[in-house]
């Protein structure tokens, strides 16, 4: 047996960083760690290998094919440019909808909300631009960056079995 111990990392592409590796049975041996990638044939047949797996629900997408990348994305672009970068005219909707098919409602409403709360800005009567509500758009990107930490540390959790 071989001795590994991994931190996993969030991410909707789970991963392990490997931290230390020991043959326990010859501390002088030398581990080859190389970029191979571990097969089947290499893990040991167990109870459970035997059991079939659960069907696979389709309204919940696998964590391979998550679309949260898009939120992922608006959260830098605020980071990076700021609350004009969102703010920007076109078609931002179209990132929601895709959310909101893929079953991940919440991750929709919370984009359109940190969209909405980027772009508004109101005028006095004589057309001058009022100060923006910085308090608004400071939650809605709180909470964006909040929810997409969390979805992917789930979504690892879920890749890993656990």
């Amino acid at each position: 047996r071989l001795r590994v111990i991994a931190r996993l990392a969030a991410a909707p592409h789970a991963r392990a960083h490997l931290l230390a590796i020991e043959h326990p049975t010859n501390t002088g041996h030398r581990v080859d760690v190389g970029l191979d990638r571990l097969q089947q044939a290499d893990l040991p047949m167990s109870a459970s290998a035997s059991a079939p797996a659960p069907a696979p629900i389709d309204a919940v997408p696998a964590p391979d094919e998550a679309p949260l990348h898009l939120l992922h994305r608006r959260i830098g672009q605020a980071v990076s440019g700021g609350r004009r970068v969102l703010a920007f005219p076109g078609d931002s909707a179209a990132d929601a909808r895709r959310l909101h098919r893929h079953g991940l409602g919440t991750a929709g409403d919370i984009l359109d909300e940190l969209l909405a709360a980027a772009a508004e800005r109101s005028r006095d009567a004589f057309g001058r631009l009022l100060p923006a509500d910085t308090g608004r758009f400071a939650r809605a990107w709180l909470t964006a960056a909040r929810y997409t930490d969390e979805v992917d540390r789930v979504l690892c959790a879920a890749a890993w079995g656990g």
